[in-house]
């Protein structure tokens, strides 16, 4: 699905989509650090990695008893579609936004919107489970996390 062009939604309306993120989406690197709203950094990525509709938080007032409603019509979030097209993943359900990596603008990896966006260790390493299925132990996750922090160092230029 184009993100610049309007589409029909799965309520069946067609929508006017924007064509990148909105100047106070979470998932820009230039967003503002823990800045989610009521929802910690764990619980928005994991509705961010979920294959569900995700619309656009600035068009949607969650204190208002119709928020589902609004959310419903809401064009969906072109910064969690950026993020998808970053790590490369598929996504299959054609009424779900996609659009093209920019690496540049969006975070490259949910890990790293995270440690942005100041999740806890502990948060970080529940989402590596979380992610990668019930088998893997903690002590797994934490040496994978630790694994992908060296990488970033590394490609950052930074000493170990």
């Amino acid at each position: 699905m184009n993100a610049h062009r309007p589409h029909r939604d799965y309520n069946g309306t067609t929508t006017r989509q924007h064509r990148k993120p909105c100047r106070e989406c979470p998932f820009r690197r230039a967003s503002a650090p823990g800045y989610l709203g009521n929802s910690s950094p764990l619980e928005f990525q994991k509705v961010a990695a979920s294959p569900t509709r995700m619309p656009c938080h600035l068009r949607v007032d969650y204190e208002r008893k119709d928020w589902k409603r609004q959310a419903a019509k809401a064009p969906q979030c072109v910064g969690r579609a950026i993020l998808t097209a970053n790590i490369c993943k598929r996504v299959d359900d054609p009424l779900l936004l996609t659009a093209k990596a920019d690496r540049v603008a969006v975070f490259s990896h949910p890990l790293e919107m995270l440690e942005h966006h100041r999740a806890l260790e502990a948060d970080l390493v529940a989402f590596i489970v979380w992610q990668n299925g019930p088998w893997l132990q903690r002590e797994q996750a934490r040496a994978m996390l630790e694994q992908w922090r060296e990488r970033q160092r590394r490609i950052e230029g930074r000493d170990a």
